[in-house]
């Protein structure tokens, strides 16, 4: 019921109800009076305002009795309708204002129970949605807060290994230790390798900013999916080779177009196609890119068979700098993590979705689906 029409129904039982009781006591009473006097049935107009009426004890007593029953009635009505509705109308609204106070001091773990009245029912309702909002809100807030905190130790870990090493060799080549041509030009090129680790954490350090800052703009054209991803693995061909890769190519979508960006969507291919290389066992492995055409889009598949995930890694894996186990060991080429939260966040700004499946020491499987429009 509407807190309208119950105000009206109240108003209306506070006038209606009492009238109806004072009416039937006046009607009770009078039969009580001529029950008690038959003789004022006949004079009844003369002795209404007579002295002898005034002074007639039991007339006045049931006059007492239905003065008094017509106020227990009018107060009794107006009570129970007034606690009628302060239950119903200041009830939630002090649950309202407790809620507000909780807010206020930062305690968001509470519910709002609600009202049964429409109006009220709509405001709780908005004020529940604020605090879930609220809530949400400050849950990012830590977690990007937590994320920052991960980022800056990383960043400062991921720098200081390989400006450490250029350190180390720039004292060797001042101190004299590289004595020969070959030693010098092998520390040179060691010191060159570091500065382009350090320039790719750079470079994928401001682009994933970007991203969270939406600043990265999206240039869309229509393409033909399979003939996009033959283009683009042709220039791979060499790296493929020179890494003992062996490529199987699937592709069961021609003519699907989707609407992508291909600088982005190449770097979101390229970023899987690195960690495939990276990650191969033996120093070999195999890539296999399948794409297949369902539910109104395409799903593109990068399957390596290299050393895998763990099973507590897969739920991180697409967190920014985040690195496994294996990913940190020492006889592993190192990453900085971030490849792959740089991919999830180009496909989500593809309207797409991403995911993977991985096995330890089996290999990766990634899916990308991309709608056609």
């Amino acid at each position: 019921m509407s807190l309208r029409r119950k105000f009206i129904i109240s108003n209306i039982l506070m006038l209606v109800v009492p009238l109806v009781v004072i009416l039937l006591a006046t009607i009770f009473f009078a039969f009580m009076i001529l029950a008690a006097r038959p003789d004022y049935v006949v004079n009844w107009n003369q002795l209404a305002g007579s002295a002898e009426a005034a002074r007639d004890p039991e007339l006045l007593r049931l006059f007492f009795f239905w003065v008094l029953t017509s106020l227990v009635v009018v107060l009794a009505t107006a009570g129970a309708i007034t606690f009628f509705l302060t239950r119903s109308v200041l009830t939630p609204i002090n649950d309202l204002k407790r809620a507000a106070n909780n807010i206020k001091d930062g305690n968001l773990d509470f519910a709002i129970i609600g009202s049964r009245d429409e109006e009220l029912q709509e405001l709780c309702d908005a004020f529940e949605a604020m605090r879930l909002r609220l809530k949400k809100s400050v849950e990012k807030q830590l977690a990007d807060e937590q994320e920052r905190t991960m980022l800056l130790a990383n960043i400062s870990h991921d720098l200081r290994t390989p400006i450490t090493s250029i350190r180390g060799y720039v004292e060797g080549l001042l101190d004299g230790v590289a004595e020969t041509e070959e030693k010098k030009v092998n520390y040179l090129n060691t010191i060159e390798a570091k500065t382009h680790t350090i320039e790719t954490l750079v470079d994928d350090l401001a682009y994933y900013s970007q991203l969270g800052l939406n600043r990265v703009v999206f240039t869309f054209t229509r393409l033909e999916i399979d003939g996009f991803i033959t283009e683009f693995v042709a220039n791979y061909q060499l790296d493929l080779l020179a890494n003992n890769m062996k490529l199987e190519m699937a592709l069961g979508a021609p003519g699907v177009e989707v609407t992508i960006d291909a600088e982005k969507m190449g770097r979101v291919l390229s970023n899987i196609i690195d960690n495939a290389i990276k990650y191969r066992k033996n120093d070999a492995g195999s890539l296999g890119i399948r794409t297949r055409a369902g539910d109104r889009g395409v799903y593109i598949e990068l399957s390596d068979t290299g050393r895998g995930i763990k099973s507590q890694d897969i739920q991180h894996i697409f967190d920014g700098f985040y690195r496994g186990d294996a990913a940190r060991s020492e006889t592993l080429p190192r990453g900085h993590g971030l490849g792959l939260s740089i991919a999830k966040r180009l496909v989500e700004g593809h309207a797409g979705k991403i995911w993977l499946k991985s096995e330890e020491n089996l290999g990766t499987s990634v899916y990308i689906y991309l709608r056609e429009n």
